[in-house]
């Protein structure tokens, strides 16, 4: 199935998409390099192209300039740290020109633990078991954003996931189930320290499981967030808690105990295989229109039927009529929402935009680079924004070098 690209760019467009539309203004993207990757490639490649894919994930990321484009072949990938803004994109074959040909479930990348320090926009991994003695992601860094991405059986003696001190954290399009957190302490699955403009959005996080029932599924500590269109639905836990100075929205969600929120409810999601939606789940065509993406994870068209559906799956089965259970409360009208603005949900000043660093010698720009397109709408997290139209329909994303950027 096809793949819509959900951004590009790195850090400098999460700033332009701000400015632009927060703001009023907008700015060009600069032309980045794209870097192949592939596990099954000869040694010695050096990242220009499928054919001289550099083996090496971790290679490639250390030899990349901020900004730079990287598109990943099925394979495992081990231990990743990223310490730069870049862009990770999964799904490949390895012979793909454009962005949107990937196939997140034909090919799949495989991901074992991963600490972000920098900006990154990872899109379409699997982290997988591994038993990792600390946790599978730590993100502590501004606008980090985990999109289609799978955590599947994954086991970790503390947080599956911890963000600490960060502004810009988005989960859209994930899917987190039967993963144990907390076998040396007791501790939450996934956490936010001290985070601002968190975004949990269409994501399924069911049968987890942690060591003690004390803790959260989905915690927010003195953080601020908001999460939409999401099923929760963990028996034995609590499913959110929100302390100390925690602000929280949450809307349109299908949780097991409840949570205060518009359109909240608690019905059994009634899954059917792989954490799909079956044709009678109440999450179906329930959800809000306002800042869903337009693909689910395996890159389904959203909405199917008569609306958008919650969680990481838009059910493609025949529609079945939904009775509503005593708990489901409808959603209001459209004009009766809050209008989600992330990032930067409170607005101010403009964020400060500097111009993308040069590349590295060794992705120094060719001689005569492809003009970009005119941007094109598309997706991005809870708004619409201006993209490149290179992302997901022109070859070639980006300048490459004649000379060897790496090797393994």
């Amino acid at each position: 199935m096809k793949m819509q690209t959900l951004v590009g760019g790195g850090a400098f467009l999460i700033a332009s998409l701000v400015a632009s539309l927060l703001f009023g203004y907008s700015l060009s993207a600069p032309t980045v390099p794209i870097i192949y990757v592939d596990p099954s490639s000869p040694p010695g490649g050096n990242g220009n192209s499928w054919e001289t894919a550099c083996r090496d994930l971790q290679t490639a990321i250390d030899a990349a300039p901020p900004e730079a484009r990287i598109w990943c072949a099925s394979g495992d990938f081990g231990q990743i740290a990223i310490a730069k803004p870049i862009c990770l994109w999964g799904g490949f074959a390895g012979t793909e020109e454009y962005l949107d040909e990937r196939s997140l479930s034909a090919h799949e990348c495989i991901i074992r633990s991963l600490t972000v320090t920098a900006g990154v926009e990872l899109d379409g991994f699997t982290f997988f078991p591994s038993d990792h003695r600390g946790r599978s992601v730590f993100l502590n860094a501004d606008d980090a954003v985990l999109a289609n991405c799978r955590f599947d059986r994954c086991s970790s003696e503390q947080e599956l996931i911890l963000s600490r001190n960060s502004t810009g954290i988005y989960l859209i399009n994930c899917t987190v189930t039967g993963c144990a957190a907390g076998a040396k302490m007791p501790v939450s699955l996934i956490r936010f320290d001290n985070c601002q403009d968190v975004v949990v959005a269409n994501c399924t996080i069911a049968d987890n499981r942690l060591t003690s029932s004390d803790r959260a599924i989905l915690d927010f500590h003195d953080s601020k967030g908001e999460v939409f269109n999401t099923i929760l639905w963990n028996p034995g836990y609590r499913e959110i808690d929100a302390d100390g100075t925690a602000d929280l929205i949450v809307s349109d969600s299908d949780i097991r105990l409840g949570f205060p929120g518009e359109g909240v409810f608690s019905s059994d999601p009634l899954f059917a295989d792989d954490y799909h939606l079956g044709a009678e789940s109440p999450c179906r065509d329930i959800g809000s229109p306002e800042g869903a993406p337009e693909d689910d994870r395996e890159g389904d068209p959203r909405p199917f039927g008569r609306g958008y559906d919650i969680g990481a799956d838009e059910c493609l089965l025949p529609g079945v009529p939904f009775e509503p259970t005593a708990a489901f409360s409808p959603p209001s009208p459209e004009a009766d929402r809050p209008i989600r603005s992330f990032p930067r949900r409170l607005g101010g000043t403009p964020p400060p935009i500097s111009p993308s660093p040069s590349p590295t010698p060794d992705f120094s720009p060719s001689p005569t680079p492809v003009p970009s397109a005119s941007p094109t709408p598309v997706w991005y997290n809870a708004f619409k924004v201006q993209a490149s139209a290179d992302d997901a329909h022109e070859p070639g994303i980006g300048t490459r070098s004649s000379t060897n950027i790496m090797t393994d």
